[in-house]
């Protein structure tokens, strides 16, 4: 069974209060974090969030806009 989780990373109470009734109405887990818990977050695992026992590696797939 697949299992997704939404992370909101913001200060905003309205913003959350949506988006994470919005989440869950849709079956998805959902965290909540200020955006220095994030950071703080991120520094300790040094950027990476994994899924399992991969880490995820992001590729850019940015095209520039003239």
């Amino acid at each position: 069974m697949v299992r997704s989780t939404v992370y909101i990373v913001s200060d905003d109470a309205n913003v959350i209060q949506r988006t994470r009734a919005f989440c869950q109405s849709q079956g998805l887990e959902v965290q909540v974090y200020s955006p220095d818990e994030w950071k703080t977050k991120m520094d300790k695992e040094d950027g990476q969030l994994t899924a399992g026992t991969q880490g995820f590696q992001a590729q850019s797939n940015v095209i520039p806009f003239p």
